[in-house]
Parts: structure tokens; sequence; C-alpha cells
């Protein structure tokens, strides 16, 4: 009897060292397989964008910024500690550019945040290549907005994207604010407002005009007054939601009659308060 429980205990004990070892291997495994899903998914060259592509021309300063998109992404799931240690074995080559962290939009929405000269951008993966080309559209210059000593370059819909390069002191359309925080990327104004602007330009530059505008000046970027400072010597106060056709040919009139031959005088026009316009001659 005593050899039989010795028989049966040996038994049981061979049961829980075969159990225990199975679930070892099991465990060693599961472990196995999820770091190959691991190296596959985030390691590998199965999903590494090989061929990077810029329109309408390459530019180094953008493929640095979709490379640092990437290489942010890619820091979520491959820590520097791990690619450190990787790259000691010799294992440098790691996918930085992974297709599973691209979005279409969250990348155009950084590169336009880094990069505020640009206006557009459109990116289409290709799977077959495994290439991504990205397309960029640049902002145009409407205006040059000047703060103190600096000038800025702002497009047509009142985004303020550059430093304008001294260059560009003699720019036609020259806005100046003299209270002003001025910040790349910053939207100045609305679409309306900027093209309330384009419109005054267009209209003073008509050769039919009574005036030629050398630059306009603003207390404020959202101030209501405008002063027109003229290419003639006088400068014009007007609301910033006049009718700038109106008040030119008021000025016309004016100049044909009460102010005829006594424009090299003039220092102001008030056209605030129509019908009403007041004006001073030195």
């Amino acid at each position: 009897m005593p050899q039989k429980q010795r028989h049966l205990k040996s038994q049981h004990l061979n049961k829980i060292r075969h159990r225990k070892w199975k679930i070892i291997c099991l465990v060693i495994l599961s472990i196995a397989f999820v770091l190959l899903i691991y190296w596959f998914l985030f390691l590998s060259d199965f999903f590494q964008i090989k061929h990077l592509i810029l329109n309408p021309e390459p530019s180094s300063d953008l493929v640095t910024e979709i490379n640092n998109y990437f290489d942010k992404k890619n820091q979520k799931f491959v820590p520097f500690w791990l690619e450190a240690a990787l790259q000691q074995v010799g294992i440098s080559s790691l996918s930085q550019r992974n297709l599973l962290f691209f979005s279409q939009a969250d990348l155009a929405n950084y590169l336009m945040q880094k990069h505020p000269e640009l206006a557009k951008v459109e990116a289409k993966l290709d799977l077959n290549e495994s290439s991504l080309t990205v397309t960029v559209s640049r902002r145009q210059n409407a205006f040059l907005v000047c703060h103190q000593e600096q000038c800025y370059e702002v497009d047509g819909s009142g985004i303020l994207f550059a430093k304008a390069p001294e260059i560009s002191g003699n720019f036609g359309r020259k806005i100046v604010i003299l209270n002003f925080e001025p910040q790349l990327g910053q939207k100045i104004w609305s679409e309306a407002e900027a093209n309330a602007f384009q419109n005054l330009f267009n209209l003073a530059e008509n050769p039919a005009s009574p005036f030629k505008i050398k630059y306009l000046e603003l207390e404020e970027t959202n101030s209501p007054t405008l002063k027109i400072i003229t290419e003639e010597g006088w400068y014009l106060l007007v609301n910033f939601n006049s009718d700038f056709q109106k008040i030119s040919e008021i000025i016309q009139g004016l100049f044909n009659s009460q102010l005829k031959n006594k424009t090299s005088d003039l220092k102001y026009l008030d056209c605030r308060y129509l019908p009403r316009v007041y004006y001073y001659l030195e």
C-alpha cells in the first residue's frame, strides 16, 4: 500500500510539472508571438514608406519636417532607449516613415503650423510603390504689413505668413499698424476684410483716381478708421466700411470745385461723416 501511494504521488507530481512546463512554453510562445508582431509592425521594412516625393519642387526643409512628423509618431511605439539598444547590436535601419502612422489631415496641419507660408498641403500614399507624394501650394503676397521697423507678408485671406525681406520696402500695397504684436501664421483679417483692402488699392491704382496711395495706417488690426497717406502729400480719413468708390467720386468733385487749384495746400480730408466732408488747407 505505501508503494502504491508513492506511485500515485509521483504521477501527480509529474502531472503538475508537465502542466507547469506547458504553461511556461505557452507564455514563452505568446511573448515571442507578441514580439514578432511588434517587430513586423514597427521595426521591419514592410510598412516603411521608402520614397518621398515633393511637388511642385523638392525642399530640404519640408523633407526634414515630414521626417520629424513621422519620428514623433514613431517614438510613441519605438522609444529612444529601444532604438539605441537595437543600434548597439547592429540594427540601425529602423522604419521611421511608417505608413501606419500616416494621416493626411494630421500631416497637413503639422506642416502648415511649422510653415505658415503653405496655403494647402495634399498627401497621397501609394501602397504598391511604398511612396508618399506631398503636393504643396504656397501663399501669395497681397500686402506688406509693417510694425515699427519690420514688415511682414500677408496673403489675400488675411494670414500673416512670413517676414518680408528688406528689398520689399517699396512694395506698393503697404499697411502700417501702430499697435500690433505680429506672429507668423496669425490671421489678422477675415477674407472679406482683406478683399476690402484689395478693392481700395485697386481703386487708387486706377488712372482716373483723384489720389494714389503711398500706404495705409491703422491704429490696430481691427481699427474702424483708415488713414490713407497719399503720394500727393496729404492724407485721407475714412471708415473701414465706407463705399470707397463713392468717396473717390466725392473727392474728385471737390477737386473740380472748392479745392480746384488748391490741392498743393491740402493737409487732409476727413470723409468719416458723410455727406459732410472736412478738409484743412495749410
